[in-house]
């Protein structure tokens, strides 16, 4: 059986590049297996994300675009903190879909308007 892997970014509008990765696996906190230099950032999983710009009359221009890795790139690229939580694929697909869902990028809320 798969273990049940919670991911969750505490920033919020319209401060949403200010927070921290917690990472949970059947409701046990196990944050601190994330890397201190990922802790802050985005997960870079692949999404749909939103940037805006100001045009020359200060109006705000929201733009959708894509980035991030998919799924087995994101895993190769993460599997050394990986195996300090399981080396099992399914459950490491279960934690890239954990973070998927919560990642964001700098730029993205525009609470920074």
């Amino acid at each position: 059986m798969t273990a049940e892997y919670k991911a969750k970014w505490s920033g919020k509008w319209p401060n949403l590049c200010r927070g921290c990765w917690t990472l949970h696996r059947d409701g046990k906190d196990i944050s601190e297996k994330i890397p201190e230099y990922l802790k802050q950032q985005p997960m870079q999983t692949f999404g749909t994300y939103n940037s805006w710009h100001f045009r020359k009359n200060w109006e705000v221009v929201w733009k959708s675009y894509e980035s991030g890795l998919y799924s087995a790139e994101w895993r190769e690229e993460n599997q050394e903190w990986f195996k300090e939580i399981t080396t099992d694929t399914e459950e490491q697909k279960a934690i890239f879909e954990a973070f998927q869902k919560e990642d964001w990028r700098h730029n993205s809320c525009g609470g920074c308007i």
